[in-house]
């Protein structure tokens, strides 16, 4: 026995006489492959592969040097070697019908080339090595196509992936603005409180300075009810004059005095009444700020409004006064809270860059998910082109089945042609031994007969049914059909002819299609790429930019921050003294 190697598979096997193989135990073909498989027997009877094997391991052992001698009695009995013809015909043409029955290759939908390969096939090693190369082929389409599948259906969740990304870049920023916005809104308000606040203050001063502008005309006045009164004489352009109460008579020159009087203790009851107020806002600023210093401010504001009936003294006209640069000192400081505020387009606008994160920077996702969608593209048109490169396989496979089948037309054409002459060299011959056993007959149709054979045509013959031969009449019959088949089949070849140019014409406008999309493809995608690296260097700029900025309102707002602290302290200094 000779062991022979498999090219197409790594399987050991073994060589039998009859053109017979018998897999090693260790294939995987053996028992577990194909348990089901169809096998040739000399005889033409269908024997599984499993059957098979059972009947070689029955010889005792699996070794098959061990039992050479048993296994070649059995081999006698059951495959006896045939010619190759017989097995030819028993293993291809079996294996087509095997096939034809199968589900995937019914009605006549088995391959050309899978055909033509099984016809070939002289043995079963042959048929399987077919098969196996034949399902190598389709698994290795199938892999590409699966390929060019997963690398578009990757490319698509890529493109997802960028949008995704943008949406949530989108969605931080339009937070970032939002909170922005949140606190341009508490600074307005806080600078609306602090106006409020400063305008109250301001009441409060005026208020004040009415008061001792009150204080001041009463006293002028009084000072003047008692000069007149005394005898002494004022000047006429004198800026001092007298006031009276609402109910009284300026004529009156007896009343000047106590209508003086009456409006001095007017201004002082106003008076007094706003230290009281002021001394009890005091008072409850001193308890939220300092509770255990209450006492003494309300011992103080006691002692104050204890005497109303007495006269408006220096000391309270100096608690005005000093109540006066007191509110002042806190409207200033109020006034220094309000911040200087920004337009709102100014917070809409990005100013920073947190890092140098690509994924941070939204325009660098929009390059990043425009680059995804040309990927995406890509892949498509990839698998197109793989499509259309199939198809283009499959029109030259077509292409090249009507060559075949034009060269055998023309083969058989040939053919009957030769077989048409010879039909007629058979007819020149049975009419010349006609004439000589016919030496009665008419001379004239004997002529007619030999012009005809001269000829070569049989449709210009004019003899009647019963002087022609039925042999001859037969041949005049299948000479006419044979013409009309000849017809019909140059009608065949020249529609098939043009079908072919067609598709041909069809399959290179496309193939030239495809290399113009390719060709705008690869250009939209290295402009795509000159325009990405452009952005990323312009935004390298404006970042260097805008982290020189940010630097310098950091220096800016550090010195107004330590200005601020020192103009604070220093007010606070002047409120303590």
């Amino acid at each position: 026995m000779s062991k022979s190697r498999s090219p197409s598979t790594p399987r050991r096997s073994v060589t039998l006489p009859g053109n017979y193989t018998r897999l090693a135990s260790g294939s995987s073909m053996s028992g577990q492959g194909l348990p089901d498989s169809p096998t040739m027997t000399p005889r033409g009877s269908v024997q599984s592969v499993a059957s098979s094997q059972s009947f070689w391991r029955g010889a005792g052992t699996s070794d098959l040097g061990s039992s050479q001698g048993s296994s070649s009695q059995e081999i006698t009995v059951i495959a006896r070697p045939v010619d190759d013809t017989m097995e030819t015909r028993t293993s291809g043409d079996h294996c087509i019908r095997s096939l034809s029955q199968l589900p995937e290759f019914a009605n006549g939908r088995l391959p050309n080339e899978l055909l033509r390969s099984l016809r070939s096939c002289r043995n079963l090693q042959d048929v399987y090595k077919v098969l196996l190369s034949y399902c190598d082929d389709q698994a290795d389409k199938k892999l590409k196509e699966y390929e060019l599948e997963i690398e578009r259906l990757n490319c698509t969740v890529e493109h997802l992936q960028s949008q995704i990304n943008v949406l949530c870049l989108s969605l931080e920023e339009s937070r970032e603005n939002a909170e922005k916005m949140c606190v341009l809104m508490g600074k307005y308000e806080s600078n609306s409180t602090a106006s409020q606040l400063s305008l109250t203050f301001c009441d409060k001063v005026i208020e004040t300075y009415e008061v001792l502008l009150q204080l001041s005309e009463s006293e002028q006045s009084c000072l003047l009810a008692s000069c007149k009164a005394a005898g002494v004489k004022t000047g006429l352009n004198s800026s001092y004059r007298l006031l009276y109460p609402e109910n009284s008579i300026k004529d009156d020159q007896s009343d000047d005095v106590d209508a003086c009087l009456v409006c001095r203790r007017t201004a002082e009851t106003e008076a007094r009444s706003l230290l009281q107020r002021l001394d009890k806002d005091l008072e409850e600023q001193y308890i939220k700020e300092q509770p255990w210093e209450s006492a003494s401010s309300r011992s103080r504001t006691s002692s104050g409004s204890s005497n109303e009936n007495m006269e408006f003294t220096r000391e309270e006209e100096t608690r005005l006064k000093s109540y006066i640069q007191q509110l002042k000192s806190e409207r200033l400081t109020v006034g220094s809270t309000v911040l200087e505020l920004q337009g709102v387009h100014d917070v809409l606008e990005p100013q920073k860059i947190d890092s140098l994160d690509p994924k941070l920077d939204l325009e660098n996702a929009v390059l990043m998910q425009e680059l995804m969608a040309l990927k995406e593209e890509k892949a498509e048109l990839k698998a197109k082109n793989y499509l259309i490169e199939k198809e283009k396989k499959a029109l030259e496979l077509k292409i090249n089945s009507r060559e075949a089948h034009e060269q055998a037309y023309l083969l058989q054409i040939e053919q009957l042609k030769s077989e048409i002459r010879e039909e007629l060299k058979k007819r020149r011959r049975i009419e010349k031994e006609r004439d000589a056993g016919n030496k009665d007959g008419n001379l004239s149709s004997g002529n007619q007969s030999s012009s005809g054979s001269g000829s070569g045509n049989l449709s210009d013959i004019r003899i009647s049914d019963d002087d022609l031969p039925t042999d001859l009449h037969e041949a005049a019959i299948r000479e006419k059909k044979l013409r009309a088949r000849i017809k019909e089949l140059m009608e065949a070849l020249e529609s098939l002819s043009k079908n072919s140019e067609t598709r041909h014409t069809q399959t290179a406008e496309y193939v030239s299609d495809l290399k113009r999309a390719n060709g705008a493809l690869v250009a939209a995608y290295e402009k795509a790429k000159k325009k990405h690296a452009a952005r990323l260097r312009k935004l390298e700029q404006q970042m260097m930019c805008v982290v020189e900025r940010h630097d310098a309102q950091v220096r800016t707002l550090k010195e107004r921050i330590s200005l601020l602290e020192e103009e604070v302290s220093s007010r606070q200094n002047e409120t303590a003294l």
